[in-house]
């Protein structure tokens, strides 16, 4: 017997590209499973994390009392796709300089060397998965490494601004007290 005939392009679904090297080195679709997770198409949530900086439970408690005065010490990141987008600065040995973008990606609630302490959804964008990566890539350029300032442009600014491209919308005010300090 003659074996099927192969479906032509039209009829073969359509290709999925991992997305990871787009999205960044910490960030991926793969699952513990090790099948492939594929975010759900627009309008998509989008939720912002909140951490203690670092991940002293001195800061934490710190946290906790000056959240109920409407400020903090704050990291925070924007998850969008599956996607934690931030800012930081990088660690330099003495003499080296900072290169490249400070915007990384990572796993939703588990960004390195931060205590999560809470999420608050922003609401839903209305931009597919492509014209975030676009947007990010685009930010990339706007947020280089060396324009890092902790009082000026950190991630609490990054996460303000994503927001706002998103369509969702400011962070809380409170989020950016100590930032904007």
């Amino acid at each position: 017997p003659r074996p099927p005939p192969r479906p032509t392009a039209a009829q073969r679904p359509p290709r999925r590209r991992r997305a990871t090297s787009a999205m960044g080195a910490g960030c991926t679709r793969e699952r513990s499973d090790g099948g492939i997770y594929w975010a759900q198409s627009a309008p998509a949530p989008v939720t912002l994390h909140i951490y203690s900086v670092g991940t002293s439970r001195n800061v934490q408690m710190a946290n906790s009392l000056l959240r109920q005065l409407g400020t903090g010490a704050f990291h925070c990141g924007v998850e969008v796709y599956g996607c934690e987008w931030s800012y930081s600065d990088i660690a330099l040995a003495n003499g080296e300089q900072a290169v490249g973008t400070g915007i990384f990606c990572c796993q939703p609630r588990h960004c390195e060397g931060h205590a999560y302490s809470e999420s608050i959804p922003m609401g839903k964008t209305a931009m597919s998965e492509a014209e975030v990566l676009a947007l990010v890539a685009l930010l990339k350029k706007e947020w280089p490494v060396q324009a890092y300032s902790m009082l000026r442009k950190n991630c609490c600014h990054f996460s303000d601004e994503l927001c706002l491209r998103l369509g969702v919308g400011s962070v809380p005010r409170w989020v950016m007290n100590l930032a904007g300090a």
